[in-house]
């Protein structure tokens, strides 16, 4: 099975990026053909490790505007993804570009939510992306059973929505955990609104 995965830039740093490269390692572990295609990429140097199997491409080579860009880009992510069997669009807003492959070739299309139903973009992009992920995608994978029936809730999902929790390529240390006699706990992450870390203190 070839399998392509689109995000917007997996040589920046962040979760999403993290969890795109874990996942695209485990699926070449398990000898499936990963390719790993981002809207922009200066680099093929990446923050997180990629499996030295799995290809990486990039529509353009400079940072662009994804809704500028919208019509070129979806012409050209057609031409690549439509050899694919299964796209996986890491980001709903990814599925902007989704249409042609959709509705144009027989590769199936995943989309990958990575951020809860209330997070929203300033001019409304992610919103339409998740409406055309709710709409065209075979499958849209959520993070958590809330965010499942929120999307069942807000958008009228034409296939299926499944729950798959974020996977961890930290091993944790059993032993180590039980031995844990002490009070104190650490939490890093990036100081916004959206990480909660107001709510995590009070609790």
């Amino acid at each position: 099975m070839r399998i392509l995965i689109v995000i917007n830039n997996i040589s920046a740093i962040g979760g999403t990026e993290r969890v795109t490269s874990h996942v695209a390692n485990l699926l070449a572990q398990k000898g499936y053909m990963v390719d790993i295609l981002s809207i922009h990429q200066r680099s093929l140097s990446t923050f997180f490790s990629v499996n030295k199997n799995i290809g990486q491409l990039s529509l353009y080579p400079h940072e662009i505007s994804l809704m500028k860009s919208l019509i070129p880009a979806s012409f050209k992510l057609y031409r690549i993804a439509k050899k694919y069997d299964v796209v996986i669009f890491s980001d709903t807003q990814m599925t902007l570009l989704s249409g042609l492959i959709a509705l144009m070739s027989k590769t199936k299309v995943i989309a990958w939510e990575h951020f809860n139903s209330t997070i929203v973009t300033r001019f409304g992009s992610r919103w339409f992306g998740r409406k055309m992920a709710a709409w065209l995608s075979d499958l849209v994978v959520v993070l958590t059973k809330q965010d499942q029936t929120s999307w069942q809730a807000k958008y009228w999902i034409k296939n299926s929505i499944k729950v798959i929790p974020n996977p961890s390529a930290i091993k944790i240390k059993e032993k180590a955990v039980n031995e844990i006699r002490t009070s104190t706990v650490i939490s890093v992450g990036r100081y916004t609104d959206q990480k909660g870390f107001d709510l995590l203190v009070q609790s």
